[in-house]
């Protein structure tokens, strides 16, 4: 299988699988975050990538790996179409790799602080090879191929790794926003949880209130509240999931003053309510 032939999802128990090929520019309308392990690789064209606090210029050939619960993006640059594949991998395959082999801890790649790969032509015919037998698995589904699949999956874990140990990568270096806006959003990262408004953020940092919306949605692809709201809702989730705090203290804690609000921008953000979001986490 020389080339997959269209844009396509493949969603399993442990594990998933897209590709998409597109002829026009097109942004993810939001930035998000998930529950799931990320896989991102460049067959063509050019994206910005923005993760945490950091935006890529990402281009063809490159890796980028994205860690559970983390807040990214990815939107368009000047050029137009691209193609790409994405694999997920989720707690319980997560679970499962660490009870079979608990000495590889082939998930520990995701919690570096190295987002972007830059792989070297050998290493991208042999991703892409990888990719390629991977969708057509998907494709074909003949007998077996789910098993199939596992083992290529569990393949892929294992190169990433050696990948992200040789000395000879190289991660992409900052293409778009500047120090300030950096500075800004881990001003924002550490302290999301009190009464932040722009005017807080502008007087803060002595700059104007136009110089600072224009800025941080070129440098990150977003406004400052749909930032600060999904940051909010991040942290919001990981108390659902591992506290019992009710409902209600968890609001106010991640900074929202009514929980009424918080309800309504959980919901528009998640799909589900934060009681929802527990019963089924």
């Amino acid at each position: 299988m020389s080339k997959i032939p269209y844009s396509f999802v493949n969603n399993f128990d442990k594990f998933s699988f897209e590709f998409t090929r597109v002829e026009q520019q097109q942004d993810m309308p939001i930035f998000h975050f998930h529950d799931r392990y990320e896989v991102y690789y460049l067959f063509s064209g050019e994206r910005y990538y923005f993760i945490d606090n950091r935006t890529y210029h990402v281009k063809p050939g490159n890796l980028v790996l994205i860690d559970k619960h983390t807040i990214h993006r990815t939107t368009g640059t000047f050029n137009d179409g691209y193609e790409r594949a994405l694999f997920y991998f989720n707690e319980n395959f997560e679970r499962q790799i660490n009870d079979r082999f608990p000495s590889l801890k082939l998930f520990a790649v995701f919690h570096k602080d190295m987002h972007v790969i830059e792989l070297t032509d050998s290493q991208r015919a042999y991703l892409e090879k990888l990719t390629y037998t991977i969708a057509d698995e998907c494709i074909q589904r003949q007998e077996g191929y789910q098993a199939y699949l596992e083992a290529l999956f569990i393949q892929l874990l294992v190169y990433i790794n050696r990948m992200s140990e040789s000395k000879n990568l190289i991660a992409p270096k900052l293409n778009v926003g500047n120090s300030k806006i950096n500075e800004i959003i881990s001003f924002i990262n550490e302290n999301y949880m009190h009464k932040l408004t722009l005017t807080d953020i502008t007087d803060s940092f002595f700059i104007s209130m136009s110089y600072f919306t224009k800025t941080f949605k070129e440098a990150t692809g977003f406004t400052f509240v749909e930032y600060l709201n999904n940051l909010r809702i991040k942290h919001a989730q990981y108390m659902l999931r591992k506290t019992d705090l009710q409902v209600s203290e968890i609001a106010v804690k991640v900074g929202f003053d009514s929980v009424t609000h918080f309800g309504r921008v959980f919901k528009s953000l998640t799909g589900v309510s934060p009681l929802r979001y527990r019963k089924t986490s």
